[in-house]
C-alpha cells in the first residue's frame, strides 16, 4: 500500500510541475508574439515626392578651392610607372612595350632583369618590380 501512495504522490508532483512549466512557456512565447506583432504593424516612410525634394547628402569637392600650390605640387606631376610584363628583353610599362636604352618619360630603360626593370634619370635610378599575382602560372618561350 505504501507503494501505491508513493506512485500517486510522484504522479501528482509531475502533474503540478508540468502545469507550471506550461504556464511559464506561454509567457516566454508571449514576448516573441508581442515582438512579431510590433514588427507587422504598418509603418509609414517618406513619400517619393519628398525624397525628390531632398538635397544630395554627399559632399563634392569645389574646384575653386584647389589652390595654385596644390596644382604645382611635385606629387601631382609625377607619373606612376607600373611594370606589367617582361618578354624577350622587352618590358611592358603602363601598357607600352620598351626595350633597353629607350626613353619612357624623363627616364631611360637601364636594365631589364628577370622580374624587374631599372629605369634612371640624371644619376638617380628606380627599380620597377613585377607584381606577383598567381604564382602557379609559368610562361616559357623557346
Amino acid at each position: 500500500m505504501g507503494d501505491e501512495v508513493l506512485k500517486k504522490l510522484i504522479l501528482a508532483l509531475l502533474l503540478v510541475t508540468f502545469c507550471f512549466s506550461a504556464l511559464n512557456a506561454d509567457s516566454k512565447y508571449k514576448e516573441y508574439d508581442d515582438l512579431f506583432n510590433a514588427i507587422n504593424k504598418e509603418r509609414k516612410g517618406i513619400s517619393e515626392k519628398d525624397v525628390d525634394k531632398t538635397e544630395n547628402p554627399f559632399v563634392s569637392a569645389d574646384k575653386s578651392l584647389v589652390t595654385e600650390e596644390n596644382n604645382n605640387s611635385k606629387a601631382s606631376k609625377e607619373e606612376v610607372y607600373v611594370l606589367k610584363g617582361i618578354l624577350n628583353n622587352s618590358a611592358n610599362i603602363n601598357g607600352n612595350w620598351y626595350k633597353l636604352n629607350e626613353k619612357i618619360g624623363e627616364f631611360t630603360i637601364l636594365k631589364i632583369k628577370e622580374n624587374s626593370v631599372i629605369i634612371g634619370s640624371s644619376g638617380s635610378s628606380l627599380e620597377l618590380k613585377l607584381y606577383e599575382g598567381n604564382k602557379n602560372v609559368i610562361i616559357t618561350t623557346k
